[in-house]
Parts: C-alpha cells; sequence; structure tokens
C-alpha cells in the first residue's frame, strides 16, 4: 500500500514538472510573439483608433501609388501601341489618345 502511494506521488511529480515545463514554454511563446503588448494595445481604445489611423493612411498612399504607377503604365503601353499603327486596333487606339491627350 504505502508502494503504491510512493509511485502515485512520483508520477504526480513528474505530471507537475511536465506541465511546468509546458507552461513556461508557452509563456516563452507569448513572449516572443508579443502577445503582452497585443492585449495592451486592445486594452487602449486610442492607441487602437491611432495605430487604425496611421495604418488607414498607410493604406490609402499606398493605392494612391500604386494606381499611380499603373495608371502611368498603361498610358504609356497605349501611345506606344498607338504609333505602331496597327490595323482595326490602331484607329481605336488612336481616338482614346488623342481624348487621352486632350484631357491632361
Amino acid at each position: 500500500m504505502k508502494d503504491e502511494s510512493d509511485d502515485e506521488e512520483v508520477i504526480d511529480q513528474e505530471k507537475l514538472t511536465e506541465l511546468k515545463n509546458l507552461l513556461e514554454e508557452l509563456i516563452e511563446g507569448f513572449h516572443k510573439f508579443g502577445i503582452a503588448d497585443y492585449i495592451e494595445t486592445v486594452r487602449s481604445p486610442k492607441r487602437m483608433i491611432y495605430i487604425n489611423f496611421l495604418a488607414g493612411l498607410a493604406r490609402g498612399l499606398g493605392v494612391i501609388i500604386g494606381m499611380t504607377l499603373f495608371g502611368a503604365i498603361f498610358l504609356s503601353l497605349l501611345f506606344r501601341a498607338a504609333e505602331l499603327n496597327l490595323p482595326v486596333i490602331g484607329e481605336y487606339i488612336a481616338r482614346i489618345v488623342i481624348i487621352v491627350q486632350q484631357h491632361l
């Protein structure tokens, strides 16, 4: 009977040690991924609004720059295609180029 309780204590100690190691790994993972900073940010509405505002500005700026570059490349290709004087497409593109040049 005494042997069984000793075995249970050893098993319990092993389980406790294993649990302790797992918890330490979990805590280390939380620190590695910055969970504390995230929780702090979520708890502060002012900081959350500020971060989302900056993220919105960055996205808006990215869209503006991206569309400008895309439009410039598209117009450049369009002008070059008009210069090539392609039979059917050339006339249509030439009209578009004329309209675009009038509005620029």
